[in-house]
């Protein structure tokens, strides 16, 4: 194990034991990152790919220019946003940021293009027809 493994384990087992971050914040246990600004040509492997550089990814999903990074560590989740919002990819600056859930909402999730059921015309995007954001 190379020295900043080791840094980085002792620093997540601090911040275990004190219930927060470096800043004084807590997570609140939020696992899911909003990635926007997502160049067509970027596949889900690619994404997988880069966020896996600061934690274990559960989940990938992307939807039209944005996407969802699910990781199995809260702190990872906090890590890939201060590693990549703003990173360039395929010639798009990537941003990134914890997931928003509705009021009463679980996070989006589901197939590409799909507009679920019993949701009136309202409350979906005008540009992408599906719903779960604005």
């Amino acid at each position: 194990m190379s020295y900043y493994q080791e840094s980085r384990n002792r620093d997540r087992d601090s911040y275990r034991r004190s219930g927060g971050n470096s800043d004084g914040r807590s997570t609140g246990g939020l696992r899911r990152v909003y990635v926007g600004h997502v160049n067509r040509y970027v596949r889900e492997r690619d994404l997988k790919e880069l966020f896996s550089r600061v934690g274990r990814v559960k989940d990938c999903e992307i939807v039209s220019d944005f996407a969802f990074i699910e990781f199995e560590d809260p702190l990872d989740a906090e890590d890939s946003i201060r590693e990549f919002d703003g990173y360039r990819l395929e010639g798009d600056r990537l941003q990134v940021e914890f997931a928003k859930k509705g009021k009463g909402q679980e996070f989006r999730s589901g197939p590409r293009n799909s507009f679920g059921s019993g949701n009136n015309a309202a409350e979906r995007c005008y540009n992408c027809g599906e719903t779960g954001h604005m």
